[in-house]
């Protein structure tokens, strides 16, 4: 759905998803929606909220490898690019001949672009705002959690858990044992449950000759999923049944 009837609809989105500028194609500037999600993640979001940020775009990506690749290969590369650049930018904002749209954008030259979305915008925040040390602990951050996607990648651990049954039932099973008392969840900033860190580390923990996917376990470590529900309510009339660990002596 376009932005444009998104708002009309006053339809909202997760805080890290981008919205989808369909009204402007197919003049919008072909990398328009990198520099968007750029400007995202260095920005508009808290430095604190990075990781999330980060998890939220993975999780939800089509090409999990592709988005690994943009982030080493264009991502980092584009984050020096910024600090060894950052400069007032004396530009009035304006472009050739342009045409003014809604939402910031304009027409110049039969393509489409928004100024807030420039590099040298970037340049201009980096440099008045003194970001130079913000953007390279973002580029920490940022540089964690691709390490941490490349060990869950190549982790082939001979001491690690064999798991032998389907990895949706693995999942399921430390759901419960979370519920009912036995595991504690890692939880997020804001001391909620970090089911994308849950779904990592039971990767890290286990090992299977079915490929143990990160978007196979963590509909199943989320109780609030239809999955869930269907796999629990197969549970319940096999009459499984985890008694809470505080009942027990």
């Amino acid at each position: 759905m376009s932005f444009k009837d998104r708002k009309l609809a006053k339809e909202n989105l997760h805080r890290f998803a981008l919205y989808n500028y369909l009204e402007f194609e197919p003049k919008l500037e072909k990398d328009f929606y990198y520099r968007y999600f750029l400007r995202e993640l260095l920005y508009e979001i808290d430095i604190l909220e990075v990781e999330g940020f980060l998890d939220y775009h993975f999780n939800n990506c089509q090409n999990q490898q592709l988005f690994i690749s943009l982030l080493n290969l264009k991502v980092l590369p584009s984050i020096d690019v910024i600090i060894e650049n950052a400069q007032f930018s004396y530009s009035d904002g304006g472009y050739f001949k342009e045409i003014n749209l809604e939402d910031g954008f304009v027409l110049t030259e039969d393509v489409i672009k928004n100024q807030l979305y420039e590099f040298t915008t970037f340049f201009h925040l980096t440099l008045i705002n003194s970001l130079k040390p913000d953007l390279a602990a973002r580029k920490s951050i940022i540089n964690g959690f691709l390490f941490k996607c490349k060990e869950l990648q190549n982790n082939k651990n001979p001491s690690l858990l064999r798991w032998v049954g389907k990895p949706s039932h693995l999942a399921f099973f430390i759901r419960q044992f979370i519920d009912e008392g036995y595991i504690e969840c890692p939880k997020n900033s804001s001391n909620e449950d970090n089911l994308s860190e849950l779904s990592r580390q039971i990767m890290a923990s286990f090992t299977s000759d079915k490929l143990l996917r990160f978007n196979s376990l963590k509909p199943y470590v989320d109780s609030n999923t239809d999955l869930y529900y269907n796999l629990q309510e197969n549970f319940n009339e096999q009459e499984y049944s985890l008694p809470n660990s505080g009942r027990l002596g």
